[in-house]
């Protein structure tokens, strides 16, 4: 906290008139009240700072929360492709399989 008596008796001390010491005072006084943060204003920004951080807490759990639903959605999708796949290649596999039974059979029948 500024002490203005003090500062203008230190003024006074070193050979400044006190009129000056005044003015002085009162233009150091003037500059602190509009350029420096009071307790109040430090107390006022850590309850907006602490409100703010609780806020975007809330906001990423929620965004996590609905990457991770997407996360599992992607995942099931890709169980049932990877399951549809699956039968598709086994039944060009068995496809496969009888086509070539079936030309043995023609190139034994014809030989």
């Amino acid at each position: 906290m500024f002490n203005s008596l003090r500062y203008t008796k230190a003024l006074e001390e070193a050979g400044v008139a006190r009129n000056q010491a005044e003015a002085h005072v009162g233009i150091l006084a003037d500059m602190m009240g509009s350029h420096f943060a009071t307790t109040q204003d430090i107390k006022d920004l850590r309850v907006e700072l602490t409100q703010d951080m609780e806020k975007l807490r809330t906001d990423l759990r929620q965004d996590f929360y609905k990457v991770n639903q997407d996360l599992v959605t992607i995942h099931n999708k890709m169980d049932n492709l990877e399951y549809r796949l699956t039968i598709k290649l086994g039944g060009l596999l068995a496809g496969s399989i009888a086509l070539a039974a079936t030309v043995m059979t023609l190139i034994i029948k014809l030989v």
